[in-house]
């Protein structure tokens, strides 16, 4: 008895949570087609790519190419690095060799704009793809460039993921 009803609060609490994101997602999306300002509209694209990552790569990488068009009509640059980095994200998940083209086109925008979360997401990602493809010294190189970011902007979050790579590494 004990053991349905502890599933069924897991579970109401798992759907909550998913109709909750698709619900924000249908928000930002209505918010995408009225908006007037280009950047923000970059902006809300670059966030429903992030949000739609694991729940649906293609969309994904078309809402991360329509930002990252838009941005470059524009010179915003902090919206090319992000969509960039979102790009070579999907690239990572699919298992595509263009992430390092896009991790590196990323990392001119970002390192340029001074925009540190961003670069030490870039670094985490090619140190990822470093190490699946079995580079550890190149993927111990990356998870330290990452390491420096994550200190330099002060994100806890980011400095456990490098801690916890170092693991793998040893």
């Amino acid at each position: 008895m004990h053991i349905r009803r502890f599933l069924l609060i897991i579970f109401s609490f798992l759907f909550a949570n998913l109709f909750a994101q698709v619900k924000l997602i249908d928000s930002l999306e209505r918010r995408v087609q009225i908006e007037k300002n280009d950047s923000a509209k970059v902006d809300l694209l670059n966030y429903l790519a992030e949000l739609n990552k694991n729940r649906d790569l293609n969309l994904s990488l078309n809402q991360a190419t329509h930002a990252l068009k838009i941005a470059r009509k524009i010179d915003y640059k902090k919206g090319i690095a992000t969509a960039l980095f979102l790009k070579a994200q999907n690239a990572y998940n699919a298992s595509n060799d263009s992430i390092l083209w896009m991790a590196e086109k990323a990392l001119d925008y970002s390192t340029a704009i001074n925009y540190h979360a961003l670069t030490q997401q870039i670094y985490q990602l090619l140190s990822y793809y470093y190490y699946d493809n079995n580079n550890l010294l190149k993927a111990k190189e990356m998870n330290d460039l990452s390491m420096q970011y994550a200190i330099s902007s002060e994100d806890r979050h980011a400095l456990v993921r490098a801690y916890f790579s170092y693991g793998n590494f040893y």
